[in-house]
């Protein structure tokens, strides 16, 4: 019993130890952490969304924004700033500096109430455009990809594109240059009649993203245009067909040339390609067309300029020295040269009539005379001559003496020169008169240009807008010869 009492202590105290560890474990500080993103996390059992920073209440805004949501409730927990101001402020900066809140929100309206330990807001979203329209923006990065997407809207005659644009600085006026650049580069497109109408807006003005909306109006209907391009490519096929060239000879100057020898320059001629190729009389405008058309079909990198100064269209074709401007004089026919009109007799003024001389008979013949001769019958004086059977005179009348002329003319003048009766009339020989500057012939001029050239001729544009640059540097075996004024006898460009 003893031994029993003595364990049962011993077996207490060994159960209190473990029970003293626990203790000391349950009195220990425990810490959680949660990772909070910008963005505010959505409740699935009121939408609400839960604010605590100024840039996840910008944020939230955006959120209904891109949802296209027409209202929208937040909760600003532990929020430190002036909610109200606050608030005001980040509804300006949405529809001030996000692209599509600029472009898609008419007007956000809110309204705020204090409910004990938070803030509760609750929005009120218009818009200017449906959610279709901005479920059809597309995102577009860059120039070059800006202008594949306004060629695939001049091709398809589309009347509103809306873009996502990133990466391009410039501004509305360029977007429009970047359009008709299109527009000029599809010459199945251009039919000569009024350019499409064309604006575009930037939504906001500045900034790296900025939502574009171009918009067009095109003055011919889908099926005047595809009907133009069949006839555009039906008579390419046939002027090709007709002089086949080689695959080698597919250069800019054969085409240029056999451009040359079909088209008809005219002034007021008109501003398509077909006009050229079925001998119409045609524009500047109309022949660069034509030879972009040519040079499509021969696969040779070409695309139009248009100078900042009004002066264009004009081409950048490839060439074996490498991109080069081509300039509508070089594409214009060489005219054939007028018969020359017969010149003024010596010694008189243009416009007077020669003096009616005697013609020198030759020598043994008697002169003519319009004057009846001596014994002539006249309408006046009857026929006196003697008739065979009459007999002849005895005497023959005797020959009246010449006149002396010498004693007649009176006594000499000291200041006139000695007449020459053999030789004839000597006449003062005029003084010479300059030749006239002659006009330079097309093929004179010359086909091909490097930028250094052109710039010498007064020539602008903004190389920035164009897939390539034309090297400025002219090539060893070329000589610059600029031309003052290459379209003062071809006709302004057009």
């Amino acid at each position: 019993m003893r031994q029993l009492k003595k364990a049962i202590p011993a077996l207490l105290l060994a159960a209190l130890l473990p029970l003293s560890g626990c203790a000391s474990m349950l009195e220990r500080t425990v810490s959680s952490a949660e990772i909070h993103a910008d963005y505010p996390v959505s409740s699935d059992e009121d939408a609400t969304l839960r604010v605590e920073s100024y840039q996840a209440l910008v944020n939230s805004i955006l959120y209904y924004v891109n949802e296209h949501s027409s209202s929208g409730t937040l909760r600003l927990y532990n929020y430190e700033g002036n909610a109200e101001e606050d608030l005001q402020r980040a509804c300006a900066d949405v529809t001030a500096s996000e692209p599509l809140a600029a472009y898609g929100v008419r007007d956000i309206s809110y309204l705020i109430t204090r409910i004990l330990t938070y803030y509760e807001v609750e929005l009120s979203i218009q818009y200017a455009h449906s959610q279709a329209t901005l479920d059809s923006i597309r995102t577009v990065n860059g120039t070059s990809v800006l202008r594949g997407e306004l060629s695939a809207m001049v091709e398809e005659q589309s009347n509103l594109s809306i873009l996502l644009l990133s990466y391009f600085n410039g501004d509305a006026a360029q977007a429009e240059a970047l359009f008709r650049l299109a527009y000029y580069g599809n010459p199945l497109c251009c039919l000569g009649t009024d350019l499409p109408g064309f604006t575009a807006a930037f939504y906001p003005e500045e900034g790296q993203r900025r939502v574009l909306e171009l918009t067009a109006e095109w003055p011919v209907s889908q099926e005047a245009q595809q009907k133009y391009a069949s006839q555009l490519s039906a008579a390419a096929t046939a002027l090709l067909e007709a002089e086949p060239l080689s695959d080698t000879d597919h250069t800019v100057e054969n085409l240029a040339a056999l451009l040359r020898t079909h088209a008809v320059w005219a002034e007021d001629g008109a501003d398509n390609a077909l006009a050229a190729f079925t001998g119409e009389p045609v524009s500047n405008t109309g022949l660069i067309l034509a030879m972009e058309y040519l040079c499509q079909r021969a696969n040779i990198p070409v695309e139009p300029v248009l100078g900042t100064d009004g002066r264009g269209p004009w081409l950048i074709v490839s060439t074996p020295l490498g991109y080069r401007h081509l300039l509508p004089q070089g594409l214009i026919a060489e005219e054939p040269e007028a018969s020359p009109e017969p010149s003024p007799e010596p010694g008189l003024e243009p416009g007077l009539e020669p003096s009616a001389e005697p013609i020198q008979p030759p020598e043994g013949e008697p002169p003519e005379s319009d004057s009846p001769a001596e014994g002539e019958p006249t309408a006046e004086t009857p026929d006196e001559s003697p008739s065979p059977d009459d007999p002849a005179p005895s005497n023959p009348p005797a020959e009246s003496p010449e006149p002396d002329l010498e004693a007649s003319a009176g006594p000499e003048d000291p200041s006139a020169a000695p007449e020459d009766t053999d030789a004839p009339e000597a006449t003062q020989a005029p003084s010479p008169t300059p030749a006239p500057t002659p006009t330079p012939k097309p093929e004179e001029i010359p086909l091909l240009y490097t930028d250094a050239e052109l710039r010498l001729m007064g020539y602008q544009w903004d190389a920035s807008l164009y897939h390539v640059c034309v090297e400025a540097e002219l090539p060893p075996e070329t000589t610059p010869q600029p031309v003052e004024n290459p379209g003062e006898n071809l006709g302004d460009m057009t």
